[in-house]
């Protein structure tokens, strides 16, 4: 579906920075979103991220919101539906942080000051899937981060479901890249 050219820079200070680069295969399907996913253990709770906030926000649900420096958690993220689905997305984010509580932490930040979409919750792609109620989500032992280039609409107007939109994911070639950048207070 995607044939892409990634390049991971390491440095000395810790710090990685990540370009990606690549084309969509022309007939491919519209993606959810495309970017990069991380796993980390369950304590890294704590969170804090300069977008539109203070909930959820995606390309078509973010006229509502603000451009401020937010603090929560991955468990406050969650946005809880009766049936568990895509959700807790903040769009336009140009700095993100996810730490434990003893200050040990990693930072996201936009590269050349383009905007990424970042998400921070307890459940993968996976566990919303497979659970058909709210409360039936497994406890995990994990924070999922997605740091996205861009996530595809959420409205279902089927007048908004189409590639050409501006509002989904209908790409045929990116490039984009963040930095990450480990600390310890």
């Amino acid at each position: 579906v995607i044939k892409m050219n990634a390049l991971w820079s390491f440095f000395c200070d810790g710090t990685l920075t990540v370009s990606c680069s690549g084309k969509v295969r022309e007939n491919a399907p519209l993606l959810p979103h495309l970017g990069l996913k991380l796993t980390m253990p369950k304590e890294f709770e704590n969170v804090e991220y300069f977008g539109l906030g203070d909930k959820e926000s995606y390309p078509d649900r973010n006229k509502a919101f603000k451009y401020d420096l937010y603090k929560t958690s991955a468990t406050e993220m969650y946005e809880h539906y009766i049936r568990p689905q895509e959700c807790s997305n903040r769009f336009g984010v140009r700095y993100a942080s996810v730490e434990n509580d003893a200050g040990v932490g990693i930072v996201f930040s936009a590269i050349d000051k383009i905007p990424f979409c970042f998400k921070a919750i307890h459940y993968d792609a996976n566990d919303l899937i497979e659970s058909k109620h709210d409360f039936e989500l497994p406890e995990t032992d994990k924070t999922v981060l997605n740091i996205d280039w861009k996530v595809n609409a959420v409205s279902e107007n089927s007048e908004l479901d189409v590639p050409k939109n501006s509002r989904n994911l209908g790409d045929k070639s990116f490039d984009f890249g963040f930095k990450i950048v480990p600390y310890q207070k």
